[in-house]
């Protein structure tokens, strides 16, 4: 099986298209999911954003860690 230029751009301009048709929707589900998520309270980015502004041994973390008292386990 033999391919000639005229083939492969053709086959080359197909993959393109349809890799960033599938990347795009790939991204618009990620941003999708973050508001989403952000909307439902289950995670807060705002909050998680500021971990490269306030980065030093001395700064509070973002989230507390809980000690389960049954175990003594972190959480």
């Amino acid at each position: 099986m033999e391919f000639d230029v005229e083939t492969l751009r053709e086959v080359q301009v197909y993959a393109y298209v349809i890799v960033t048709g599938v990347l795009s929707v790939i991204f618009y589900l990620y941003i999708y999911h973050l508001y989403s998520s952000d909307k439902n309270g289950t995670s807060d980015y705002e909050k998680n954003s500021h971990i490269a502004l306030d980065d030093t041994l001395e700064s509070t973390p973002i989230d507390d860690i809980k000690k389960d008292k049954k175990n003594g386990v972190n959480k």
